[in-house]
C-alpha cells in the first residue's frame, strides 16, 4: 500500500501578513490621487481668508472712527501707515512701495501664500464704482496675473472699497473651483 503524502496548496500566515502590509501600503501611496484633499484644504483657506478680512476691515475701521473721530472719511487719509477711505482700509495699494494692498498689511497672513490682483475700476453689483482685490492660494496661479485670471480659478475671495457711497466693504466669495 502507498501513502500518498498531501501537499498544502494554501498561504502560510507570514505570507498573509506580507500581502496584507503591501496592500496598506499601495493604498496610502494611491489614496490622494483618487481623494482630492486640496480642494477641500484651498476652500477652508479662501473661506479662512474671506472671514479675516471682514473682521480686520471692521476692527480697523473702528479704530480709525475712535482716532480720527470721523476726520477725514471723505477724502481718504493714513492711519498706522494704511491708507483708508470713507474709514475702511483700501482694497488697493496706494503711497508706498513695497504693493501690498492695503487691507493685507492689516492681516497676520503671509503675502508669499497668496496671489493677489486688483481692479482699480471696478463696479459692484448695485452698480456703485469699486477699488477691488482679488485673492486667491499661490497654488492656484502665481503672482503677476490680471483680476479676471484670478476670477477664472473660480477660488477666490474678492475684497470691494466703494469709491463714491459709505458702504462697508463687500466681500465674496467662490470656491467653486477650488
Amino acid at each position: 500500500m502507498r501513502y500518498q503524502v498531501s501537499r498544502q496548496s494554501g498561504f502560510t500566515l507570514i505570507e498573509l501578513i506580507i500581502v496584507i502590509i503591501m496592500l496598506g501600503v499601495l493604498s496610502v501611496t494611491a489614496l490622494p490621487r483618487f481623494v482630492n484633499l486640496s480642494s477641500e484644504a484651498n476652500a477652508a483657506v479662501i473661506n479662512t481668508l474671506a472671514g479675516a478680512l471682514k473682521s480686520t476691515a471692521n476692527i480697523a475701521h473702528t479704530k480709525a472712527i475712535i482716532a480720527k473721530r470721523n476726520g477725514g472719511f471723505n477724502n481718504g487719509f493714513d492711519f498706522d501707515g494704511v491708507y483708508f477711505d470713507k474709514g475702511y482700509p483700501l482694497a488697493l495699494s496706494f503711497g508706498d512701495s513695497d504693493g501690498i494692498p492695503e487691507i493685507m498689511e492689516l492681516m497676520s497672513f503671509g503675502a508669499n501664500d497668496f496671489t493677489w490682483a486688483d481692479n482699480f475700476n471696478g463696479q459692484s453689483a448695485s452698480g456703485d464704482l469699486t477699488r477691488e482685490i482679488y485673492i486667491t492660494v499661490r497654488s492656484k496661479i502665481n503672482q503677476g496675473v490680471g483680476h479676471n485670471e484670478v476670477v477664472a480659478t473660480a477660488c477666490y475671495v474678492s475684497y470691494e472699497t466703494f469709491v463714491d457711497v459709505y458702504k462697508p466693504p463687500e466681500i465674496i466669495v467662490d470656491v467653486s473651483g477650488c
